[in-house]
């Protein structure tokens, strides 16, 4: 019957991860210039090749993007608003698990937790590093007085987006594994990344820089 069928089909697309993770697994453990406990490391990019620069403050994109983001808090819903304080970004089981099923949990497949783990170590050293080259963006609510209530008020750079990396890398290795997802993990991603603005946190140029720079480490 139709539990039967979905039964199969769960079977199926678990068997296809499992191999898939494995060719994953070997892939990213022969990246060369890694050191012993990373797959990448920052020096083996060269940031300001892999992203363009920021919009500069007085440029009529960033006036443009602050408007943006003005705009989005004066007309955010409840809803909205409770999404941003608590976006799915704690880590790849929470960002993708409504996407994929409830089998895709951290304490069913540690392996793929321990690698995710990794992989999520290396992207705070890139991102770091990235957000070291373009320090001098302020974060919106610095930029704009009509900012009044950014639903957190995170320190550092503001580009690239570190939500922007993080969906930019999982989407970017959970669209290999299952390829018959992976629009709809890219719109998980864009969810995550909008609500980065409706939070008041980014410009939209943030999140696409991220985003850029995540499917770039994914892909090598």
């Amino acid at each position: 019957g139709q539990l039967g069928s979905r039964a199969m089909e769960m079977s199926g697309a678990f068997r296809r991860f499992v191999g898939g993770f494995i060719l994953l697994l070997l892939t990213l453990g022969a990246s060369p210039g890694a050191s012993a406990a990373n797959f990448l490391a920052p020096a083996q990019f060269d940031l300001k090749a892999a992203l363009p620069a920021p919009p500069p403050a007085d440029s009529l994109t960033t006036r443009a993007e602050l408007d943006t983001v003005v705009q989005i808090e004066r007309s955010r819903t409840a809803a909205q608003t409770e999404f941003a304080r608590n976006p799915p970004t704690g880590d790849v089981f929470v960002f993708a698990g409504e996407v994929l099923g409830p089998w895709f949990a951290k304490e069913k497949l540690p392996a793929t937790a321990a690698l995710f783990a990794r992989v999520d170590d290396d992207g705070r050293a890139i991102a770091t590093a990235a957000k070291a080259v373009y320090a001098e963006r302020p974060r919106p609510w610095l930029a704009d007085a009509r900012l009044l209530a950014p639903t957190s008020r995170p320190g550092g750079s503001t580009y690239p987006s570190g939500a922007g990396y993080n969906t930019g890398v999982w989407v970017g290795l959970l669209a290999t594994l299952f390829p018959e997802r992976a629009e709809a993990l890219r719109e998980r991603a864009r969810l995550v990344c909008w609500s980065r603005i409706v939070a008041g946190v980014h410009y939209p140029t943030d999140n696409v820089a991220g985003q850029l720079l995540g499917a770039e480490v994914a892909r090598q």
